[in-house]
Parts: structure tokens; sequence; C-alpha cells
């Protein structure tokens, strides 16, 4: 069987084809070994290098400062197809919702590179309605383009556009732009491929190869919009291991004002394992002006004088009286926290209800009262 042919229906190109198989051919080389042995041109040679690089089908070492490339074991390119075949599976979704909709009813488009993100851009500019997202990871934005964005937001806040974005528990990257509401979403659920919607258009984005596909059906965007509310405003939402649950506490931290309230009781000596963490909680409470007490178990005696340092009021519960799990209000949110000795198996479960809020508080109060006062 040829090979060229399969490898073109692979997705590959005829350049990356030569060069990939000039590399299996020649084992580790510099690229003016590749440039005589596949009669390719210098430039292009390193033009094809660097997309087979990006496909993780050619690595390289450095030997005394210059670049030995060598392609990747052919079983590579059935991985390929594999993450090819993932990343088709991540949008099946979208895919079938649209196909529920008659063609006649749905028009499509497809931007393709930086320049079909800025098109994107400028529909939402133009349609001058609130967007809403899912899996967006805000670092690629700013890393394709940092210009463009700011002028997308300056835009954005003229035209009083607001964004509503759901990313990643832990996101190391967002931006601090005042139209942009972010909220959160365990890692189980988070889509690397995002997806947004406004006015009567849905787009997805794929990064690899980058493009958008932009849809145009009024009731495809109004679905998209009452699922983005759906998982906005569930009752309830668990957190798994430290690094989420750590973020849970900065999200209600972030939501108070001066003179709130944080409220909570039945902290675990577990928790101790985590009292640099808390001691910056603390400092950021303070310097919000927030009014802060806590009812712990005396065996925690890392968090105990971490807070009563930090200015809180503190009682302590003897082991036999502390509740199985910490429950923390604050303000009129509340959630709990099973502390564990492993960070991997800690859970939080947050109640985004005013009620359960008020209800977990007024039981509080009833502990407050028999907890001991530390002087």
């Amino acid at each position: 069987m040829d090979i060229r042919p399969v490898l073109l229906e692979l997705g590959l190109s005829e350049g990356e084809i030569t060069t990939y198989l000039t590399l299996l051919k020649l084992g580790s080389s510099q690229v003016a070994k590749i440039k005589e042995e596949s009669g390719l041109h210098r430039t292009t040679v390193y033009d094809f290098l660097e997309k087979l690089l990006n496909k993780a089908l050619v690595n390289y070492v450095v030997k005394g400062g210059v670049k030995y490339y060598k392609a990747a074991d052919p079983n590579k390119l059935i991985e390929f197809l594999q993450e090819k075949q993932e990343k088709l599976n991540q949008i099946m979704p979208e895919l079938n919702k649209l196909a529920k909709f008659t063609k006649d009813d749905v028009k499509v488009e497809v931007y393709k590179g930086k320049e079909g993100i800025k098109s994107l851009l400028n529909k939402v500019i133009t349609t001058g309605r609130d967007m809403y997202g899912f899996g967006f990871e805000e670092e690629k934005y700013e890393q394709m383009d940092p210009i463009m964005m700011k002028q997308y937001f300056r835009k954005c806040q003229e035209l009083g556009i607001k964004e509503n974005i759901f990313v990643k528990r832990n996101s190391g990257f967002l931006f601090h732009e005042k139209h942009i509401r972010y909220y959160y979403l365990p890692d189980d659920y988070f889509n690397p491929n995002p997806s947004m919607t406004f006015g009567d258009y849905v787009a997805i984005h794929l990064w690899e190869p980058l493009m958008v596909i932009l849809i145009e059906n009024k009731n495809l965007a109004d679905a998209y919009r009452k699922h983005f509310n759906f998982l906005k405003d569930q009752s309830s939402m668990i957190f798994r291991g430290w690094e989420e649950v750590k973020q849970v506490f900065i999200d209600h931290l972030e939501k108070l004002n001066p003179n709130d309230e944080i409220f909570t009781y039945g902290t675990s000596q577990n928790a101790d394992s985590c009292v640099s963490f808390f001691h910056e909680h603390n400092i950021i409470a303070k310097q919000k002006k927030l009014r802060c007490r806590i009812a712990i178990d005396k065996r925690a005696r890392k968090n105990i004088t971490i807070c009563k340092e930090d200015g809180w009021e503190v009682r302590t519960l003897n082991p036999n009286e502390s509740t199985p799990v910490e429950v923390n209000v604050y303000g009129n949110h509340a959630f709990m926290v099973w502390w564990k000795k492993e960070p991997s198996q800690i859970t939080a479960i947050v109640f985004n209800d005013k009620e359960m809020a008020y209800s977990l508080k007024k039981f509080g109060e009833f502990i407050w009262k028999f907890a001991k006062p530390v002087a």
C-alpha cells in the first residue's frame, strides 16, 4: 500500500509527509541533512518541522548548540489519530444539538486562524449582546494576541457588553476586567473546546487547527443560555481535592464586602495541614474589614493560634462536641468541608442557596453558645 495517501488522509500535508519520512530514513539529523535528502527548501523544512513538533510526530535534542531532529516512532501516528477522535468526541454534544434543528433554520460559518478569532470578537461587538461561555482557558487568548484582547475588552465596556464565563476551578490566569464575571466548574466537568453564545449565535472554538465554527440559530442560542443558567444556579456543587477546595475559600472570600461576616464551626485538626493558606486567607479578610469567628476542635492548635493572631474571635470544641464536617457561612453563602489527612481526599459541597446559609448559621449559633472562648 502506498504510504503517502494514507498520511494525507490523516491530515498531514505533502511537506510534512516528506519531512517525516526523510527523518524515519535518516534517524537523528540536522536541518541541512534533512534539506539535502528531501530536496525541500531550508526555510520550508523549518516550517514543516515546527508543524510536526506541534503534532508530537518529531522531537529533537541539542548537541553542542545544534538541534538534531528525529521522527517519532510510527506508532505515534496511531496516537495522533486517537487524539483527533477524542477532539471529535468532545464536540459531538454540540454537533448533536445542531442536528436537532432543520437545515433551513441554521446558518454556519467557519473562521480560521487568529484572524478568524478576531472576526468572531468583532461579531460579538457588532451584535452588542451579552456573551455566555464554557470551557475558556484565558491564558491561551492572552498568549495569542494580548493587544487584540485589550481592544476587544475596551469595546465591550464602552457598549456595556457583559461576559459570563465558566472556567476551570484552578485556572492559573484570568482577565481582571470589570465586565467579566467568572464561574467555576470542577475539572471533571471542564470541556477544553470553548463554546460561547451571544444574541442568536453559538460559536465553538477549536485550538488545533485554530478555527471557530459560528452557528446562527435562535433556538440553539437560547438552549445554550438556558444550560448556562442551569449550571450557574445549581443549588449545590461538589469539589474534590485540596486545590479545588482551596479555590472555594478564595471565591467566597471575594464575594464579601466590608462588615460582612465569616462564621466557621466544626473545623477539624486535619485542617492544620493547610494553616499557611488560612493565614493568607485571614490577612485578606482583615484587609476587607470582615467580622470573623470560628468554633474549632481544640486539637487544631496551629489554626487556633493563627486565627487568634489574625484577629478572629475563636472558641474551641471538645472532640466529642465537634460536627462531622466544617461548616463555613460567608455572608449569604455557605459550604461544608470534609477534612482528610490526604489532600486529594478533601471534599467540599457548596450551597448556592440563601435559605440554606441562614439555616446552617442558625445551627452554628447553637454550637457557638457552648464552645469555650479562647483568651
